[in-house]
């Protein structure tokens, strides 16, 4: 990690993507999925403005050089997360 500004806005980026991603999806679909990608596009806002607060007030007693490697990697794996439930989800085209 750089420093905290790099940071927070690599988050912006994986989430603006990841959003972007399921709002095509989202216009795309049927009517039956459209309240279940509502769902993930609320986790996505979720997950950044979590990240966003993690970054900006570490844990105490945690060395910053660990909180920020395991801040990165609970970022990775919710993103993750979050792609299977959009690939689970197909949002076949009408």
């Amino acid at each position: 990690m750089a420093n905290k500004r790099n940071l927070k806005k690599s988050i912006n980026y994986l989430c603006g993507e990841l959003l972007a991603e399921c709002m095509t999806r989202e216009l795309l679909a049927k009517k039956e999925l459209r309240e279940r990608l509502d769902e993930v596009a609320v986790e996505i806002l979720d997950m950044q403005c979590d990240m966003l607060s993690r970054v900006c007030c570490p844990e105490p007693g945690m060395k910053p050089k660990e909180y920020y490697k395991a801040l990165t990697t609970d970022l990775g794996k919710r993103a993750q997360g979050i792609l299977d439930k959009l690939n689970a989800l197909g949002g076949e085209a009408e």
